[in-house]
């Protein structure tokens, strides 16, 4: 038995495409944090899609911006951090 399926897929123009990992919160209040000058920032961001892995950000975040991923769950706003980036 077989079956023709047509699956949609949310797409952005110009989003960025962050790990899913580093955006926190729910609903309208969704947002990552980010390392500015070795001090952690809470910042707003609008996630346009999400599969699991992969989020889409289309508002909140720059190409530049250094986006915590992964660290202690008690990383806050304001901490002094260092940051090191994600092996593959």
């Amino acid at each position: 038995m077989y079956a023709a399926v047509e699956i949609k897929v949310d797409t952005a123009d110009n989003a960025l495409s962050v790990s899913s990992r580093a955006v926190r919160g729910q609903g309208d209040a969704r947002y990552c944090l980010i390392v500015r000058d070795g001090v952690l920032h809470r910042q707003p961001v609008v996630v346009a899609w999400d599969d699991g892995r992969r989020a889409g950000i289309v508002h909140g975040l720059n190409r530049d911006d250094r986006v915590m991923i992964a660290g202690s769950p008690l990383a806050r706003a304001g901490a002094r951090v260092e940051a090191v980036e994600e092996s593959a």
